[in-house]
């Protein structure tokens, strides 16, 4: 069975914490940053096949960051999901291109790792 890797931008340990653990034991390799900076690096060292980020990061905002992805060529295709409290889902989800849009408060595990399973069979290797 082929491991994927998630990138897994949340600055808030109490939630990404949790749900590491959850997506490493359904045979995700989980790297994680709580900043835009950390995540780029990782990005550039590593072959990333989701990227799931908060949009209320501390330096700056996920936003930014699926930007970011969407402009550099290598990352261009990547599935990203938004996993946040807030944000504008709509010029999001269609600008740049989501894979899928969950509201922490009203997502559940299963809701989550649906969206995760549906954006990685969608996305090419």
């Amino acid at each position: 069975m082929q491991q994927y890797t998630i990138l897994f931008v949340e600055d808030v340990e109490t939630c990404s914490e949790p749900l590491t653990r959850v997506l490493r034991r359904n045979g995700y390799r989980v790297l994680r940053a709580a900043r835009v900076r950390q995540a780029v690096s990782l990005l550039e060292e590593n072959n990333v096949d989701l990227i799931l980020v908060d949009l209320a990061l501390p330096d700056v905002g996920g936003a930014e960051l699926i930007e970011t992805i969407r402009a550099t060529e290598e990352w261009r295709d990547l599935a990203v999901i938004v996993f946040s409290s807030w944000g504008e889902i709509d010029r999001m989800s269609r600008d740049l291109r989501i894979s899928a849009w969950l509201t922490k408060s009203l997502a559940s595990m299963k809701d989550l790792k649906q969206a995760i399973a549906e954006a990685l069979r969608k996305t090419r290797r």
